[in-house]
């Protein structure tokens, strides 16, 4: 069994994604997620070659890449332009070395029934797979747990996972929003391995503060979720891969990129060597 320690590159945006990959490695980390936003700048000026240069000097690889929001409710009418969009994503992948999307539902719209969000979001996530699955790349379904999304429930988004039943697709867990979500681990612990793709780690302050929102999230231990629990019902359910630590907290934005980064990886190491 092995859980490897990744970072996502939404906890350093102080950094180019060179810098961000390269002092990640120094620093322990065997994989990366990268964010699109942080990687159009760079290939309008390096190639492909030079990047693939970069990952073999340092020794790193690209677990995945984050993502395609808000996809699961757009209309027919005006879908193609998500198609359009998956292509150029999954072309990015292509040239980074990875062959995960990372994709997140649509914020909740009035008058839907959870009933009609999983047909819409299975019939859409359906054609985004086709799409992906062209290039090689695989889709990873990521429940948030926040009450405004439209897939909040660990169990919804199995659901539809299974609907859709397609060889590329799968589930992505975030331990923010699995536990902002209310699920239970005995859900996490039945979840089919091979349809478990990628962990999110990262903790949240107790109580949660009122109208909490994405920039409250915290390094592993620095929280009161609860963290360990969470990572033996991943390994009864037989989980191996990327562990990633994904923050959006300003505080970690404003230090040097190689505190933050350091920060992250002894927060991380010391939460698996707990399991």
């Amino acid at each position: 069994m092995s859980l490897i320690p990744s970072l996502n590159q939404s906890t350093v945006k102080q950094a180019s994604a060179e810098e961000f990959v390269r002092i990640c490695a120094g620093e322990g980390f065997a994989r990366v997620e990268l964010r699109v936003e942080n990687l159009e700048s760079y290939f309008r000026i390096h190639g492909a070659e030079e990047w693939q240069a970069t990952l073999r000097d340092v020794g790193i690889e690209v677990a995945s890449l984050n993502s395609l929001e808000e996809f699961s409710l757009v209309p027919d009418s005006s879908f193609g332009l998500i198609e359009e969009k998956t292509r150029f994503m999954c072309s990015l992948c292509r040239l980074l070395g990875t062959d995960l999307l990372v994709v997140v539902p649509s914020f909740r719209r009035a008058g839907l029934s959870s009933q009609e969000v999983v047909e819409i979001t299975v019939r859409n996530l359906g054609r985004l797979s086709g799409v992906a699955e062209g290039f090689g790349v695989r889709l990873g379904f990521e429940p948030i747990g926040l009450p405004w999304y439209s897939v909040r429930s660990w169990e919804m988004g199995l659901e539809i996972v299974d609907q859709v039943d397609r060889d590329n697709l799968g589930l992505v867990v975030d331990t923010w929003s699995f536990f902002l979500g209310e699920n239970r681990l005995d859900d996490l612990v039945s979840t089919p391995n091979e349809k478990l793709w990628l962990v999110h780690v990262v903790d949240a302050p107790q109580p949660l503060p009122p109208n909490i929102k994405d920039g409250d999230r915290l390094l592993p231990g620095e929280g009161g979720l609860p963290l360990k629990e969470f990572f033996k019902a991943l390994l009864q359910a037989g989980y191996s891969g990327a562990v990633s630590v994904e923050l959006f907290n300003e505080a970690l934005w404003e230090l040097p990129a190689r505190d933050t980064i350091r920060r992250s990886f002894c927060a991380l190491e010391r939460l698996i060597a707990d399991s």
